[in-house]
């Protein structure tokens, strides 16, 4: 890792709470994002029981049932509402963390809920136009432009790989294969930490090289009814 790439993920992490007297920690924060109501959900009569502060980091879950009842609290890192925008997401949630693997550090971005609940949207999101597009396709830009714009030694190796974990079972979703027939094995070692063994690793070297992954990746992928 070069100096200049190292000053700048330090100046990086000192502005967003990262670094503490120059001291590296690892942090986990929890954001919460709320989509809109479906057009079928409004249709049904349905109607939101959450209300979102941005600026407190707050969601406020009330029970439609009885309105008399005070209302639950819950405070996280960061919360976004019914008119968040997909780059308003990646920007804020997702772009340090990007910069920081390029910088050498390791780094994950997860999205949890229940079915229909927007991880697919917010993660993806919609090819057209590019500013509905989400973390996944925007992180490819991201990193592929650092790389193209990186002014130092470093040499970089870009490689993907896509898994599925349905049904508590590991499917290699690039595997040559049939993935439904190839299952993998969650693995540990003082090295590699935890690794799924043999999971398809391949080397791509633009954008379009990783679409062309997604689309396998869509193909394979088990499907499952919104509820």
């Amino acid at each position: 890792m070069s100096k200049i790439m190292k000053e700048t993920l330090i100046k990086d992490f000192k502005g967003r709470g990262f670094i503490d007297n120059g001291m590296r920690r690892e942090r986990v924060q929890v954001v919460v994002r709320c989509r809109p109501l479906h057009p079928r959900e409004v249709s049904d009569g349905r109607v939101s029981c959450v209300t979102v502060d941005t600026q407190r980091c707050t969601i406020q879950v009330r029970n439609l049932k009885n309105p008399d009842m005070q209302p639950k609290l819950f405070t996280f890192d960061r919360t976004y509402g019914s008119s968040s925008t997909q780059r308003e997401i990646y920007d804020d949630v997702a772009h340090s963390i990007v910069h920081s693997v390029m910088c050498g550090y390791n780094g994950t971005i997860l999205a949890y809920g229940q079915t229909a609940s927007g991880k697919t949207f917010t993660m993806e999101g919609l090819d057209n136009p590019p500013e509905m597009r989400g973390i996944i396709p925007n992180a490819f830009e991201d990193i592929f432009a650092h790389i193209e714009q990186s002014q130092s030694s470093d040499h970089f190796l870009v490689r993907a790989s896509y898994l599925e974990i349905y049904n508590e079972e590991i499917r290699d979703l690039l595997s040559q294969s049939t993935p439904n027939q190839y299952r993998l094995e969650l693995k540990e070692n003082g090295d590699a930490g935890v690794y799924v063994k043999n999971l398809t690793s391949v080397t791509v070297q633009s954008v379009p090289d990783i679409n062309r992954l997604l689309l396998v990746h869509h193909f394979y992928t088990t499907p499952c009814a919104a509820g």
